[in-house]
């Protein structure tokens, strides 16, 4: 069976525009994408190349939902909106904070340099289990939540 030429060219067109559309798609994905519904550990937090690892048994988390971020800062729970975009900025809003004391000196100064250090968060890199949120000072480094 023979088909038309006409057949045959709208095939090749077809053919065509769709590998052009598929060619187009750099293959990364969105990043923005893949931090919705996620939750995470900080581990270290500062001056890049000189972090300071979280005091023990007080990690502070990172939760992302919905346009907000949230979690404790490890006395205090905190939430506030934030903005991802797909060049790997991110912006975060005003946050909220509960006003409970801490149990000592050092976590108290921990909960607020981490709460400061998020605030000032402009961009953030994505690796696996591996969240860098980094700040015009420094790095907030995390690790995915069991």
């Amino acid at each position: 069976m023979k088909l038309p030429k006409k057949l045959i060219k709208m095939m090749v067109m077809s053919l065509l525009f769709l590998l052009t559309i598929v060619g187009c798609n750099s293959g990364e994905a969105d990043e923005s994408a893949n931090l919705e519904g996620t939750s995470w550990n900080l581990v270290s937090f500062g001056v890049e190349g000189n972090v300071t690892a979280v005091l023990p048994n007080s990690a502070p988390t990172l939760n992302f939902a919905e346009g907000q971020v949230s979690g404790n800062a490890s006395c205090n729970s905190y939430s506030g909106e934030v903005t991802l975009g797909e060049d790997g900025t991110m912006t975060v809003g005003m946050l909220a904070s509960t006003l409970m004391a801490c149990a000592d000196e050092a976590m108290m100064q921990q909960e607020a340099d981490f709460m400061a250090a998020l605030a000032q968060v402009t961009s953030y890199t994505l690796s696996g289990n591996q969240l860098t949120l980094h700040t015009p000072d420094g790095v907030l480094n995390f690790e995915a939540a069991e």
